[in-house]
């Protein structure tokens, strides 16, 4: 089958929307995306090395990027992707190894396969692997879901129409190379359909509707060893989706039909996944619904888990987050509801809320709504993770740098990274403190600088959670009075030549800038050393008039002023 995808639209649209007001508790909307007469289904977030971050949402027939900036505007579409579908379902997964940055897109009742998108360009464009570099459609044209284990390197799809799995059982990819991924298992397993599965380790933990929650290891792809049970209550509910603690504890499960049954927190301790042991301890139920005053119950979507914090999608009710800190106990943190349609009872049947991503370093989360679309949602209050409350630079008697920051209270918190600049633009690591972990009351911290450079000196904090998400502090400045202009001289001489000396031998490389008095940059070099001996540097042809010249390393600086003449 010719697979048809056709690229809508490319950079420069912006939508900073802010919605109407929303029944809500400890987060706010940042911004939100609903063009007139689309659907939507599933959302997912990536972030680029150099910090930029985005959002991608599936809509009936198409697949659209957004760059997700700090200001405004918040949203900013880059391109969208029609498949050759209209469909309810679309879902995706990033696989990220260094330079190679992927996402994997598949959609259910279709007949589209699989696309690959290479992210490795952005924010500048996203682009399509050719079909005929990857994956033919003669293994599968729908899909219902589908999983990354990056560092095993494999994609796992559930529910799809292969022919050997009749949509039961699991197809496993080697990722090797991620362009082009090959079949290592396309098989039938106990339970049949899997409806949705988490994957950690080459372990599939499967939600296989009416037959419950399975678990099979997957380290030797031609003997799965298989752990079962039921994992629902009385009324036999649909075993949906799931998500693992980061220690792999405990479970969350969503069950999903009928309508109104709770989340399921599922220990996995004493399970031996070597074997086949069934033994499973009970499970907890728990739930929150943000109306009050009504009859019936919120429905339950997909879980995920950051640290020992939970977020939900929550169809009617839109998203929650939990403080999982304790699986037996779960607390309600706060909540978004991004569907405001429902008044009066619960009511039966989807609307509302599909997905929800947590994973962007800045903390930010990303919704999709099923009638009102993209939504970029910020957890204040309790639902944050860190509290960072102040973070100041000081000046000691020794021309150090004392870097003091506090945190109102801490969960699943790993290190902070003290990182420096004297540009603000460019940053380096010069040292960590280890986090409290998990506190509730105001906790102190402080990293001393002790070769800060000449001039002005800007230092953040770099807060890293034990999944290795991050977010970052406001910035700080020391200025420390320079010596670095006293050393060194800058003349022009005869034929577009500077001349640059120095008192002092300084054998690290410096780069050497010369700007227009507007600030605009015309010229750069990059200089060995510098000493009492003469270096000359040959300038471009310049327009007569006064020009800025900067010398800069690591840790010092000098802006000399000079004036070019014919």
């Amino acid at each position: 089958m010719k697979k048809i995808i056709t690229c809508l639209m490319l950079l420069g649209v912006a939508y900073v929307a802010m919605a109407q007001p929303r029944n809500s508790s400890n987060v706010d909307s940042l911004a939100h995306w609903d063009p007139a007469g689309l659907f939507y289904s599933d959302v997912w977030g990536y972030a680029d090395p150099s910090g930029n971050e985005y959002a991608i949402i599936g809509s009936g027939d198409s697949i659209h990027f957004f760059k997700v900036n700090g200001t405004a505007p918040i949203l900013q579409r880059i391109a969208a992707f029609r498949g050759g579908n209209n469909t309810n379902w679309r879902e995706f997964k990033t696989y990220i190894n260094g330079t190679q940055r992927y996402l994997y897109a598949i959609c259910d009742v279709c007949s589209e396969g699989m696309y690959i998108f290479d992210l490795s360009n952005l924010p500048a464009s996203v682009s399509i692997v050719p079909t005929s570099e990857f994956l033919p459609t003669s293994v599968f044209t729908s899909a219902h879901m589908l999983f990354v284990d990056e560092p095993n390197q494999r994609l796992y799809i559930s529910g799809a129409n292969s022919a050997n799995l009749g949509r039961n059982g699991l197809i496993i990819l080697s990722l090797a190379n991620p362009r082009s991924p090959t079949v290592i298992f396309n098989n039938t397993l106990p339970g049949g359909y899997i409806h949705d599965m988490y994957v950690r380790n080459n372990i599939v933990y499967a939600s296989s509707g009416d037959e419950g929650f399975y678990i099979f290891n997957f380290n030797n792809t031609n003997n799965p060893l298989t752990n079962f049970t039921v994992a629902s209550e009385v009324t036999n509910g649909y075993n949906h989706s799931s998500w693992l603690t980061p220690d792999g504890s405990n479970a969350i499960i969503a069950e999903e039909v009928p309508n109104g049954l709770p989340l399921l927190s599922q220990p996995l301790s004493g399970i031996n996944l070597n074997t086949t042991d069934n033994s499973f301890n009970p499970y907890t139920s728990f739930r929150y619904n943000s109306r009050t005053g009504v009859s019936g119950n919120l429905t339950y979507h997909n879980p995920y888990i950051k640290g020992t914090f939970m977020y939900v999608s929550a169809y009617h009710d839109g998203i929650q987050i939990w403080n999982y800190a304790n699986p037996a106990s779960p607390a309600i943190l706060g909540f978004y509801d991004t569907y405001p349609n429902d008044t009066g009872n619960y009511p039966t049947g989807y609307n509302g809320a599909w997905g929800v991503y947590p994973y962007l370093p800045s903390g930010k989360l990303l919704a999709s709504d099923m009638t009102y679309g993209l939504w970029v949602l910020q957890p204040t209050g309790a639902a944050l993770p860190v509290k960072m409350k102040d973070i100041t630079a000081t000046l000691t008697e020794q021309n150090h740098v004392r870097i003091d920051w506090q945190t109102a209270s801490e969960a699943y918190s790993k290190k902070f990274v003290v990182e420096h600049s004297t540009d603000a633009q460019t940053y380096k690591q010069i040292g960590e403190v280890n986090a409290a972990g998990h506190a509730d009351n105001i906790r102190e911290y402080a990293l001393t600088d002790e070769q800060p450079g000449k001039g002005i000196n800007y230092y953040r904090v770099k807060q890293v959670d034990m999944d290795n998400t991050f977010v970052y502090s406001n910035t700080v400045s020391v200025n420390i009075l320079s010596q670095y202009a006293d050393k060194i001289t800058i003349t022009v001489v005869a034929n577009n030549l500077l001349q640059i000396n120095s008192t002092e031998l300084i054998d690290k490389p410096s780069m050497l800038e010369l700007y227009t008095i507007n600030g605009q940059l015309v010229f750069n070099a990059t200089l060995n050393s510098l000493s009492s001996t003469a270096t000359t540097v040959s300038m471009p042809n310049l327009p007569v008039g006064q020009y800025v010249v900067r010398i800069s390393n690591e840790r010092n600086s000098t802006n000399q002023t000079i004036f070019v003449a014919k």
